[in-house]
């Protein structure tokens, strides 16, 4: 992560209301995950579970938005995946960009 070459963030958050389907959500993103990963521009991607079983979350980066419309949202095989995917719960996509980014500091001691 760097502010000084920002990447075109996704990131989707899906509701799953019957907590049995997390598991399943998962499982089939992780397939379509193979996929994704040999798309042009693809850097990475991770997914997030709620402890509740009720929230799944992406987080992927790509170099362009560009690379994403191609490699995603133009894609009839990930189309194909975004369809399937809603069997398992409700999808609540959207794009970000980079407004802050903070790491842990150590402080320096003087010797």
């Amino acid at each position: 992560m760097s502010k000084e070459d920002p990447k075109f963030t996704f990131i989707n958050i899906w509701d799953t209301a019957d907590t049995n389907k997390q598991g399943q959500l998962l499982e089939a993103m992780k397939e379509d995950a193979q996929e994704i990963q040999k798309q042009h521009g693809f850097i990475g991607m991770a997914f997030y579970a709620s402890s509740d079983g009720r929230q799944t979350v992406v987080y992927a980066q790509w170099e362009t938005e560009e690379d994403f419309n191609k490699g995603i949202v133009q894609n009839p095989v990930m189309t194909a995946g975004r369809d399937k995917l809603s069997a398992f719960g409700d999808p609540a996509p959207n794009t970000y960009t980079m407004n802050g980014i903070f790491f842990h500091q150590t402080e320096k001691t003087e010797q």
